[in-house]
């Protein structure tokens, strides 16, 4: 068997504030950093995870997540583990609800137009104005991206879920795939929406049911992957605190309508 371990980062500033956050690179909240650490502590510690070794980390380029996934290693005493940083792996872009509290955005639109734009398959908000503040990190990223300078039509202005998948699918197949193929596992720190894409790519997801799908902050998700065929061994994924995941998703279930 080959593993990958899937994880929201933890809570950042715009979590806390209830805020639809996409490309902002919001950081994490005092909050988010004990989350962080309690995250390594239960991957080393559970009996499901604590005797396999993890071969690679990938993560977006998002300071949320990269400041998770560097708590991370530090805590394992893991700094020296390779590293893959890519855009593709960033969260959902918002378009033009990026940075807007998401009560004031319910209030705006409704509540079937609120959840359309966050849980809908093929939910897309309007695109965000290119000079719009909350763009300035889309730009940042796109400057310093390697592949975003060379192809500037692929920066997003805003995206469905469907969108997402489409842009992940070939960091999936080139490269955590293929770390999988060589038997190594692979821990993929990123954010709810793209956790939301694998899940569906690997599980096969209906629209209905990725639609029902929350993912909290900081509750690793540990997939048991056939060496041979890359599907998973079961029919669905494993929280390591299932309990506390639980709970948890309850309460991203609900953002911005309580």
């Amino acid at each position: 068997m080959v593993y990958l371990v899937l994880l929201r980062h933890g809570e950042s500033s715009f979590n806390k504030g209830s805020r639809f956050c996409g490309w902002i690179d919001a950081p994490l909240s005092e909050n988010g950093e004990k989350q962080a650490i309690e995250t390594a502590n239960r991957i080393m510690e559970d009996p499901l995870t604590n005797h396999i070794p993890i071969h690679l980390l990938v993560t977006s380029r998002l300071k949320r997540a990269i400041l998770t996934a560097n708590i991370i290693l530090e805590q394992m005493d893991r700094i020296n583990m390779d590293v893959i940083k890519t855009w593709r792996l960033n969260e959902r872009h918002y378009g033009c609800l990026q940075g807007k509290i998401k009560k004031d955005v319910l209030n705006e639109y409704g509540k079937e137009k609120y959840m359309f734009y966050r849980r809908a398959y093929n939910g897309c908000p309007l695109p965000i104005d290119i000079n719009d503040e909350y763009n300035k990190d889309t730009l940042k990223i796109a400057k310093f991206d390697n592949e975003l300078i060379d192809y500037p039509e692929l920066i997003p202005k805003c995206e469905s879920l469907k969108m997402v998948i489409e842009r992940l699918k070939p960091f999936w197949d080139m490269v955590i795939v293929n770390t999988l193929k060589k038997r190594e596992n692979v821990l993929c720190v990123t954010h709810g929406s793209v956790v939301r894409a694998l899940l569906t790519i690997l599980y096969e997801l209906t629209d209905n049911q990725v639609e029902n799908l929350n993912i909290p902050n900081g509750m690793p998700i540990l997939i048991e992957l056939d060496d041979k065929t890359l599907k998973p061994s079961s029919s669905t994924w494993t929280y390591l605190d299932p309990e506390r995941a639980k709970i948890e998703a309850e309460k991203v279930k609900h953002d911005g309508i309580h």
